[in-house]
This record gives C-alpha cells, sequence and structure tokens, in this order.
C-alpha cells in the first residue's frame, strides 16, 4: 500500500467517527428531552462510572491505549452532558 492509500483510508474512518459523533449527540438530544418530561436529572454518577468500566473494559478487549481511549472517552461524555444540560 501507498502513502496515499494510507491516509485516504484514515480520512475515511476520521469521517465515519464524525458521523457517528454526530449520530450520537442526535441521540443524546432526544434522551435529554425525555429526561425533561421525565423530571430526570441529566446526570447520573452511577451510570456514568458504568459506562467508563464497561467501554473501557471493550476497549481493552480491543487493545485499544486506555489511557488514551478514557480521556477521549471522557470528553465525548462531557459533551454529552454540555448537551443535556443545555436542554
Amino acid at each position: 500500500m501507498k502513502l496515499q492509500q494510507y491516509r485516504e483510508q484514515i480520512d475515511d474512518i476520521d469521517r465515519e467517527l464524525i458521523k457517528i459523533i454526530a449520530q450520537r449527540n442526535d441521540l443524546v438530544k432526544e434522551f435529554a428531552i425525555y429526561k425533561k418530561h421525565q423530571q430526570m436529572p441529566p446526570f447520573d454518577m452511577k451510570r456514568w462510572k458504568e459506562l467508563i468500566r464497561t467501554r473501557a473494559d471493550y476497549a481493552g478487549d480491543l487493545r485499544v491505549d486506555l489511557v488514551y481511549f478514557k480521556k477521549i472517552y471522557m470528553l465525548i461524555l462531557r459533551m454529552a452532558l454540555d448537551i443535556e444540560q443545555i436542554i
């Protein structure tokens, strides 16, 4: 494989990651509205810890560097919390 081919594959994966983040954010918005109507708080510490643990386990199974994964995933969770607090 040539340099350009590697770059193109990485670019394709980056676009997919961005699409998935956008889809996740759309779902978070819908869920935030549901929580608001149910008078549920946007933050649930038990769920937050469960998400981090289970996703880190899965990332570890796939041999993803856990230090970087946890940093990235925490940003994703914070983004979701910010969205929920705005709604």
